[in-house]
């Protein structure tokens, strides 16, 4: 059984790859972030597609998470991955972005970053400190790094000090609407989003049917907001099922 460590950024460096992918659609306004505003988003744990993550801890020892508080960003180790392409690539004609880990370390502060080991059973009680990074077998493909970081507010956490603003006005009789409070909280960044640098990414590469129009859009605006990335594109093997990767 693959054995779970967390990793500081001197020993990841050491032992993992230097870039990790993240499959991208461009037809997603929230994906296109990452290269039009340059941001990272970094979803707490129990927001993630798998209906287990962050939620293993209360199964194995059935005492209740009042807030989930852990950030997770999920990476993959190959850009050449062709269910990933499939999955999260909007079926081929999206992009992928290859990540500088190093800079992600910078970008994430107090971060570790860890391998996901994939399993047919529940975790024991022993790996109660590491259950973001056990997985269900089923999702092995993935091939999957994460980033975590702990302390991440949540929405609910938010919502009850917009509710405790609001009992202190009416309590003072100076009562503040509640479009007023979401102002209030809207002028400070979310902690869930990450300013990346312009050495953040090394490369993006194309699917085997992205539009010319959306490489043409993302190579403009990557050569805009980023240093020194360079580009490829998959191609089909002609022997093989598998995808290669070209410069282009």
């Amino acid at each position: 059984m693959q054995e779970i460590k967390l990793y500081t950024k001197e020993e990841a460096l050491k032992l993992f790859p230097s870039i990790l992918y993240k499959y991208r659609d461009w037809n997603n306004e929230y994906h296109k972030k990452i290269i039009t505003d340059c941001e990272l988003y970094m979803p707490l744990s129990h927001q993630l597609n798998d209906i287990y993550d962050g939620r293993l801890y209360e199964i194995i020892t059935h005492k209740k998470i009042e807030t989930h508080k852990t950030g997770i960003f999920s990476l993959c180790e190959e850009a050449n991955n062709n269910v990933m392409w499939s999955h999260y690539g909007n079926s081929h004609k999206g992009f992928c972005i290859g990540f500088n880990v190093a800079e992600l370390f910078n970008i994430l502060k107090d971060a570790s970053l860890g391998k996901v080991s994939y399993r047919g059973e529940f975790p024991s009680i022993n790996d109660i400190h590491n259950l973001n990074f056990i997985k269900s077998k089923e999702w092995k493909y993935e091939k999957e790094f994460r980033f975590k970081k702990l302390k991440l507010n949540d929405k609910s956490n938010k919502n009850r000090i917009k509710n405790k603003i609001k009992r202190i006005s009416l309590e003072n009789n100076m009562p503040i609407k509640d479009e007023e409070i979401d102002s209030y909280f809207n002028s400070f960044p979310s902690d869930h989003i990450f300013k990346l640098t312009n050495k953040s990414i090394n490369e993006i590469i194309f699917g085997w049917n992205t539009s010319s129009e959306d490489i043409n859009e993302i190579w403009r605006l990557v050569n805009k907001n980023f240093e020194n990335v360079k580009f490829y594109k998959i191609d089909r093997d002609k022997q093989e099922f598998k995808l290669n990767i070209k410069p282009i």
